[in-house]
């Protein structure tokens, strides 16, 4: 009916929302009033650890009282909404995934999922065809690039599969493959040469720069991400005793993470670091050379007793620091793509200067296990994407080509 237009699936839902929503209302047992001596409107809701079994409750308008009885029931309802099995997963989930990474699942369903009408559907009565419809409104309807497309599906197929096992749904996760969406209905990201890597001429540039500013501690851990091709975490977290210089070696074993603030009050992450790091084992070699020992002994005389390597006023540098750092540097440097009002929308990153570190290697024909080994990649796969090496290339071939083409 929907699909020959007899029936407005906007309209539609619009009734079955406010149709539910008066049916949760109409069933509240508890009375709502009006103190014109606040100006308040007042009821209460359920609460078994109270002695009277409720709570009072009140807002400034019915409408937000009334929201808030809404969402009371609609979550202690034994018909929950597909938001419900989010929250639900979610929180299951948490016990196996780092907090950045529940943070990213739950960015992606605050603004995906969460709003829409999709979310609100009782999971019981989600079909194919929702889902599917779902799926294909969501990526039209602001030329989706395809990586923003993977990070919904996953947190639905989380949905979808811990519904499932709850017994909630029939669907599966192997419906997904039923769902038919072309590859070129997504936003194409044109990336061009010198974009996602620091090139030859930039490097120059930030590593001049630091010389001239040789006190900066922070600048000399970006040098060090260039000689070592360091994650951001491991290099915040890096103690002098990680270094071998007579053989060689640095032994990579540790990393900043974010981990939940169990507590109420304060921020809702703290920073720590843990024993180990990315990659099968949790820790790697790396083989270092005469130029990084020196940064590190620069670098320790301007921390000569801290614990870690990097420290300031006796505490540990995070490694937001770093992230914050190096584009400053780069819009100092006039390196990055500048927008029409003149901010550069394009910014070079701590994992850019990783990715130009492994790329050049990979350029320099060391093998690519050796490279791989290097990086701390678990798969190959990745190891090789980070070859580029657009830009130098280019400027090969134009050196090639200019003496033959001006003689034409």
């Amino acid at each position: 009916l929907i699909d020959r237009g007899i029936i407005n699936e906007e309209r539609l839902l619009e009734e079955l929302e406010m149709s539910r929503r008066q049916e949760i209302l109409s069933k509240h047992k508890h009375v709502v009033w009006y103190r014109e001596k606040d100006g308040y409107w007042y009821s209460c809701l359920p609460d078994k650890t109270r002695p009277d079994g409720r709570r009072k409750i009140k807002r400034k308008k019915k409408e937000d009282l009334e929201d808030l009885i809404y969402e009371f029931y609609s979550k202690n309802s034994d018909k929950p909404t597909v938001n419900d099995m989010f929250n639900l997963w979610i929180d299951e989930k948490s016990q196996n995934i780092t907090v950045q990474t529940r943070m990213k699942y739950e960015s992606v369903f605050r603004r995906f999922i969460e709003p829409t009408r999709f979310g609100r559907m009782e999971i019981q009565h989600l079909t194919f065809y929702e889902l599917d419809r779902f799926c294909l409104q969501t990526i039209g309807k602001d030329l989706m690039k395809a990586h923003t497309w993977a990070d919904i599906r996953t947190d639905l197929i989380g949905i979808i599969r811990y519904a499932r096992k709850k017994g909630y749904t029939t669907l599966s996760v192997s419906d997904f493959k039923d769902i038919d969406i072309p590859r070129n209905v997504f936003k194409k990201e044109v990336i061009l040469p010198g974009e996602d890597v620091i090139t030859h001429d930039e490097f120059e540039k930030i590593t001049e720069y630091i010389d001239e500013h040789g006190q900066d501690i922070v600048l000399l851990g970006i040098r060090l991400v260039f000689k070592t091709g360091l994650r951001v975490g491991e290099l915040a977290a890096l103690r002098y005793e990680d270094f071998d210089f007579a053989r060689g070696l640095l032994t990579v074993s540790r990393t900043e993470i974010k981990t939940g603030n169990p507590k109420r009050s304060g921020p809702k992450t703290i920073t720590e670091v843990r024993e180990f790091t990315k990659g099968a084992k949790g820790w790697r070699e790396i083989i270092i050379d005469a130029e990084t020992a020196d940064i590190v002994n620069r670098i320790r005389t301007l921390n000569p007793k801290g614990e870690y390597l990097f420290e300031k006023n006796g505490k540990r540098i995070n490694a937001n620091a770093w992230t914050k750092k190096l584009p400053r540097v780069c819009a100092k440097l006039n390196i990055g793509t500048k927008a029409e009002n003149g901010n550069y929308v394009i910014k070079k990153s701590m994992h850019k200067g990783r990715k130009n570190y492994a790329s050049t290697l990979l350029h320099s024909g060391v093998e690519p296990k050796f490279v791989q080994a290097q990086m701390g990649h678990t798969d190959l796969h990745t190891t090789l994407q980070y070859y580029n090496r657009d830009v130098e290339e280019l400027e090969m071939k134009r050196k090639a080509l200019l003496p033959i083409l001006e003689t034409m």
